[in-house]
């Protein structure tokens, strides 16, 4: 579940384990303001490692017809 939320950051509970070849899925909604270009950046960090792995979508919002 989430953790936290700070303004356009969401936070969840680290996981115990994943193992190799596991997929976690996590879906987030979301609603937005006005429309235009939207960023989703996704980070991922684990105990092992010092620098996260991050990716990042761009999307069109379009407003009501």
């Amino acid at each position: 579940g989430i953790l936290s939320i700070e303004g356009q950051t969401l936070r969840f509970q680290p996981l115990p384990e994943i193992r190799p070849g596991e997929t976690i899925l996590y879906q987030v909604r979301m609603r937005a303001n006005q429309p235009g270009t939207a960023r989703v950046r996704v980070q991922l960090q684990t105990r092992g490692t010092t620098r996260p792995v991050a990716a990042e979508e761009t999307t069109s919002i379009y407003a009501p017809q």
